[in-house]
């Protein structure tokens, strides 16, 4: 069921609303919650609910063994196989594929794949459960006791599909206390339809787009760039209208999540994806040795991690790893002091440093739109070589017909509309 959808907007959401803030009860509206959120993913995925399910009560005696565990040799050992059962859960549905079909290049090896259907946020569950047995390890949260609110914290349905990636220890007392005062009503409405916009009115159309400029019948240098900034900004809608709406209906219930969103590919990064950078930040990078101990190397780990998590191709896995050579870069040459660059105008720094971004990225971000390997060298050659330099009529016709939906895109995308918003609210204020 899509936040989206009308299923959801004049059913779903109505009847939740009704029932919860029919009670005053906390049980009863934590329980109401519950049933919903299960419901909101059995719509989509009424088998895999049982797997959602046992994530749950798997981690849940996990918190409770490591919590009640004696020795720091026997908490670390109980830590380590909690760990590994999610990640066994999770590359069983979600990379089997991709270790048979590698495997399956070496010579006289055919396995047949298995053909198992990716569970319905299955990444941001599995992230979320070992966050929980990892804080209680880290004695950065108390373990929760309560099975209703440790299922309440996994399958609550506004991050459950789309994130952001929620730690327990930022929400871990709202599970139990929490107010839903008429303000945070007012303003999680506000924010979920502002995500909605984004997802309705800008991502689908500028997804629609994306597509027709970047199939391989209209490749040219001209479709690959024009379109591939297509696709940047419908990414950046969606994941920050899902980030949104999430956030804001959150907030309606009481629940304040982390909040989702350049000059550099660092500060993109940091800004872009926060929930998911934090995880790997804090769960992998710095246990590694972070900064400290073979930092490149720990780079390189995570960013490859990073690809994979968003998808179980190799081509995920490159994303990822040119995008840690550029920050491995970018830490070098931030360590050095480069004349041409310190005398540079502040304001020509700036501009040169967003236009390096956006080349960087675009030309990233073609590892992540095609998976083949023959499409992603056709791509870079046309990008590069200007082996196609004949535009035909339907990519000039697409871009002269969506040209407007791509300025007012790029204004949106930018701070100018939040700085406009706060200016007219100190004016009305001020009347």
């Amino acid at each position: 069921m899509l936040f989206s959808s009308l299923t959801f907007l004049y059913a779903f959401l109505p009847l939740l609303l009704i029932i919860y803030f029919l009670f005053s009860n906390s049980k009863v509206r934590k329980a109401t919650l519950i049933l919903f959120s299960l419901f909101f993913y059995a719509w989509g995925e009424p088998i895999y609910i049982f797997l959602m399910l046992m994530v749950v009560t798997m981690n849940y005696f996990f918190g409770l063994i490591i919590s009640d565990a004696k020795s720091d040799k026997r908490k670390k050992l109980i830590l380590i196989f909690g760990v590994a059962f999610n990640i066994v859960i999770l590359s069983i549905f979600k990379y089997s594929g991709l270790i048979i079909r590698t495997i399956n290049y070496i010579p006289f090896i055919n396995i047949k794949e298995i053909n198992l259907r990716l569970p319905l946020g299955i990444s941001f569950y599995i992230f979320q459960a070992m966050t929980y047995i990892i804080d209680v390890y880290r004695n950065e949260c108390k373990v929760q006791e309560k099975y209703s609110s440790l299922l309440l914290y996994i399958t609550f349905f506004p991050q459950l599909v789309a994130g952001p990636i929620v730690k327990y220890n930022e929400i871990e007392n709202e599970l139990e206390n929490r107010e839903a005062n008429i303000d945070d009503i007012f303003s999680g409405f506000g924010r979920f339809s502002i995500g909605l916009a984004k997802k309705v009115l800008l991502a689908n159309n500028l997804g629609k787009v994306a597509d027709i400029l970047l199939n391989v019948n209209n490749f040219s240098y001209l479709s690959i760039w024009i379109g591939m900034i297509y696709y940047l900004l419908q990414l950046y809608f969606d994941f920050s209208g899902y980030s949104d709406m999430a956030i804001g209906l959150g907030r309606v219930f009481g629940f304040h999540y982390l909040e989702n969103i350049s000059k550099s590919i660092k500060e993109f990064w940091r800004r872009w994806h926060i929930s998911l950078s934090s995880f790997f930040r804090e769960y992998v990078y710095i246990p590694l040795g972070g900064k400290y101990h073979f930092q490149y190397r720990n780079i390189l780990i995570v960013w490859a991690l990073t690809g994979l998590w968003h998808g179980a191709n190799w081509n995920y896995c490159l994303w990822g790893l040119y995008f840690a050579v550029i920050l491995i870069f970018e830490n070098i040459i931030s360590g050095m002091k480069l004349k041409i660059i310190d005398s540079m105008n502040i304001i020509i720094k700036s501009a040169l440093s967003h236009i390096y971004t956006m080349v960087m990225l675009i030309i990233g971000f073609i590892l992540f739109y095609f998976e083949k390997f023959s499409q992603i060298i056709f791509a870079y050659q046309n990008m590069f070589l200007f082996n196609n330099d004949k535009v035909n009529f339907i990519v000039l016709s697409t871009i002269r017909e969506n040209i407007i939906i791509l300025i007012i895109s790029i204004i949106v995308s930018t701070p100018i509309i939040n700085k406009i918003s706060i200016l007219s609210s100190k004016m009305f204020s001020e009347k």
